[in-house]
């Protein structure tokens, strides 16, 4: 194995020798760092071979590709390993253990099937998976969950706080052939995410925690971070009694099933979401006594 102390003209040189594959050049200067040429163009690598403490053998990790890496940082990175290596560490059982370890999308799969789909109500799963697929893992997604970091998150919410409202809003039109005016569905671009910010964090912020407690990552990125919007904008006005009699009196007139008016009238009575009501079991439920009640427990948010 050619032994030298390596230069910068000698390494942009390098390459095999007629009728061999593959130059492994050492260097002198940082003992184990060695420079692999194969007969590709570009086919230069930075490895560090040492010899691994605990039981005496030999292993090699990959420091990185020239030119991206030149001399000098190669020299560099080598001694950072060897302090590793000298301290008992394994930085190629390192860099295996990090090829490995999971992406955010990977993470949160995980999330969903072991922790969410468990203790959380079907419609709230639901739109967590919603916010996974539509705002959070095209954005950090492919990130490693142990890579990141407090900007990502950031950068995140600042995207999702920009985009549209995809729900249909309504506006007035006139129907060609009688000329009425009709509440036409479209899409405003102008309309925001006015609450979305706030439930992205929350999920973000939960899948992070419930990493921690599976010791899958050792530091939380979202810790210390508040919710984007500090002050939510309440989403509904509240309804005067002369409004509460009349939609209570016409729902028997609108095209809605049974069911779907009972939903409507107990989310009224109780100040429930409606999908709190519409997943209601009936084990919640005490119709025994005079003032029947409805027992339930919150779904967590982490």
């Amino acid at each position: 194995m050619p032994l030298e102390m390596l230069t910068d003209r000698r390494v942009k040189t390098a390459k095999p020798p007629e009728g061999q594959e593959r130059l492994e050049l050492r260097d002198t200067k940082v003992r184990g760092l060695e420079l692999r040429v194969g007969r590709t163009e570009g086919s230069k690598r930075w490895a560090l071979l040492y010899t691994r403490k605990s039981d005496g053998v030999f292993r090699w990790v990959t420091i990185g590709r020239y030119p991206e890496t030149g001399l000098a940082e190669a020299r560099q990175k080598a001694h950072q390993l060897k302090v590793v290596v000298d301290n008992g560490g394994d930085p190629a059982a390192n860099v295996q253990e990090r090829k490995t370890s999971p992406t955010f999308s990977e993470l949160a799969a995980d999330w969903v099937e072991l922790h969410a789909r468990p203790n959380k109500k079907p419609q709230s799963v639901a739109d967590n998976i919603s916010m996974l697929e539509r705002h959070i893992n095209p954005e950090i997604g492919f990130i490693k969950a142990e890579d990141l970091t407090k900007r990502d998150i950031i950068r995140l919410l600042d995207v999702v706080a920009s985009k549209a409202d995809a729900r249909i809003g309504k506006k007035k039109a006139k129907k060609k052939s009688n000329q009425k005016i009709l509440d036409v569905p479209v899409l405003d671009p102008k309309r925001t995410l006015s609450h979305r910010p706030n439930r992205v964090f929350e999920v973000v912020r939960g899948i992070l925690r419930w990493a921690i407690s599976r010791d899958i990552i050792e530091k939380d990125p979202s810790s210390g971070m508040r919710p984007p919007l500090r002050k939510e904008r309440p989403r509904e006005r509240t309804l005067s009694a002369t409004e509460i009699h009349k939609f209570w009196t016409k729902l028997d007139e609108a095209p809605l099933s049974d069911g779907v008016r009972l939903a409507l009238r107990i989310a009224l009575v109780t100040a429930q979401r409606i999908g709190e009501v519409s997943c209601l079991a009936k084990s919640e439920l005490r119709l025994d006594t005079a003032t029947p009640v409805w027992s339930f427990q919150t779904a967590p948010t982490g």
